[in-house]
């Protein structure tokens, strides 16, 4: 994907509607995620980033379960979901093993949103982890 991945606007709203987690070591930011509450019940985790130096030491499955607790304990989320980019197996398979399922719902790379220009075809798949019974 070329381009802006999310206009300064649009980043400004995401950050005064939404929960942003940020973990911290030290005085970086090693990770973030946002997570959304929906009409439906569910919560959208998105936004999710880890600082390439924080990567595989545990920051992004630790942001993804509080993300998660959030969900289940403040927003009382019966699952979270997250929409991902289909040509991205090697996370898809991470998110997996942290619980998520893939559904058979996909939704089309947005055009014309200044969210970036996709260099072939994409598409998000979704993914949801239910909340422990």
């Amino acid at each position: 994907i070329d381009g802006i991945r999310i206009a300064l606007d649009d980043m400004g709203k995401t950050l005064a509607d939404n929960v942003v987690l940020v973990a911290v070591a030290g005085d970086r930011i090693a990770g973030c995620v946002k997570i959304e509450q929906l009409d439906s019940g569910e919560a959208e985790v998105g936004m999710f980033a880890v600082d390439p130096e924080f990567q595989s030491c545990g920051v992004g499955r630790a942001l993804l379960d509080a993300a998660h607790d959030f969900a289940a304990e403040v927003m009382d989320a019966k699952e979270t979901v997250m929409m991902v980019l289909d040509n991205r197996d090697d996370i898809i398979t991470w998110y997996q093993q942290c619980g998520y399922q893939t559904t058979a719902e996909t939704a089309p790379f947005p055009k014309g949103l200044n969210v970036g220009v996709p260099k072939r075809e994409l598409q998000f798949v979704r993914l949801k982890r239910p909340m422990p019974a």
